[in-house]
């Protein structure tokens, strides 16, 4: 295996490099999946419905504080004030790109590459490759919040929901805000029939970051769900 992920990194080019980067950005939030009979689960937020529009014109002709913004990024909890305090879902959502771009960032080519190929790979229903690889990336980087939540999902894509659950909880011990994991979180809930938990883990979500559809959606059920049993 080692082996393996060593010829991985060394073959890797330059193009590989920046299409692993994009493609860690788009799948960094990443949820568990939930099985069948479950629900309709939490697709991955990096989709084109939460892209920001392009930074404001100013009048002088600038873009509003951009290169700044790309020169020194604020910290996560500058970010989520901001997005606390948008006033458009417009400018939430640009809130939304930034926040993700920050858990996205390994800092690491051959972390970004582990990703993607991870990624990949429970996209395609293997998850004892996507596991090999994220073992490699949560020992490189152990504070790597994607990590842990990514190797989550690989798990739960297995049926191994304890070790996902300690993956989740892991993940969410780092950045208690990472609505990804919590959306993991809430799936491992329903997978183990507790639906007044993953009520109230979907309702934490949407106090983060409100325009979650999926999460409103899953949230409506829920309440449905969960009142009918108490009448």
């Amino acid at each position: 295996m080692r082996l393996f992920l060593f010829a991985i990194c060394l073959c890797a080019g330059s193009s590989l490099l920046m299409a692993s980067s994009s493609g860690a950005l788009s799948a960094e939030a990443q949820v568990v999946p939930v099985p069948p009979g479950v629900g309709e689960g939490i697709p991955d937020e990096m989709d084109p419905a939460v892209k920001p529009p392009p930074a404001p014109i100013t009048p002088s002709g600038e873009t509003d504080g951009a290169d700044d913004a790309a020169q020194a990024p604020p910290d996560l909890d500058t970010l989520f004030k901001k997005l606390a305090d948008a006033k458009s879902a417009s400018a939430r959502a640009r809130v939304v790109h930034q926040i993700q771009v920050e858990w996205s960032r390994s800092e690491s080519p051959t972390i970004d590459l582990l990703m993607a190929r991870a990624h990949s790979a429970i996209q395609n229903k293997a998850p004892g490759l996507a596991l090999d690889l994220l073992d490699a990336v949560v020992r490189f980087k152990p504070d790597f919040v994607a990590g842990w939540n990514r190797r989550a999902a690989a798990y739960f894509l297995s049926g191994d929901i304890g070790k996902a659950l300690v993956d989740v909880e892991r993940a969410l011990a780092l950045e208690p805000r990472h609505w990804g994991a919590l959306a993991g979180l809430a799936a491992i809930q329903q997978s183990l029939g507790d639906d007044k938990a993953a009520l109230a883990t979907y309702e934490r979500i949407l106090e983060i970051y409100p325009e979650m559809d999926k999460a409103e959606e899953a949230r409506k059920k829920l309440s449905a769900k969960t009142e009918g049993r108490t009448l």
